[in-house]
């Protein structure tokens, strides 16, 4: 689990769904999260509401006035999707797309796995 949430109201969330939530449940939620952080402008802000409803379809009562800032939201979300899908217990083979391992992706773009990582820092997302 990663624990350099920049909002901690989300590591709080990732923490509820790891616990709590079924199997379907965090698959259907790694996948609305991973459209939500297409759809972030990094300089916009966001409710907590908002960002938890389009990933759970559920609003919180909890945290009702905190804001994020679109950039931190997407940094954020990209370890949460991380998180459940490693709590999920992901299989490739599950996968309605190809999955390619780091090894794979720097010989398909010609980069070292140095590269991918530093992609994958700089906000490439990916599942575990």
């Amino acid at each position: 689990m990663h624990s350099h949430y920049k909002c901690p109201v989300l590591s709080h969330l990732r923490d509820q769904q790891v616990r709590f939530a079924p199997w379907e449940r965090k698959v259907e939620q790694v996948n609305r999260a991973e459209r939500l952080i297409d759809e972030l402008d990094a300089v916009r802000t966001y409710t907590f509401e908002y960002i938890c409803y389009r990933v759970t379809k559920y609003r919180p009562r909890s945290f009702p006035r905190t804001k994020l800032r679109g950039a931190d939201a997407r940094h954020d979300l990209r370890l949460f999707i991380e998180d459940l899908s490693d709590a999920a217990n992901l299989q490739a083979t599950e996968a309605d797309e190809p999955v390619l391992t780091v090894a794979e992706l720097s010989k398909q773009f010609h980069v070292s796995t140095k590269t991918i990582s530093r992609w994958r820092r700089q906000g490439l997302v990916s599942r575990r």
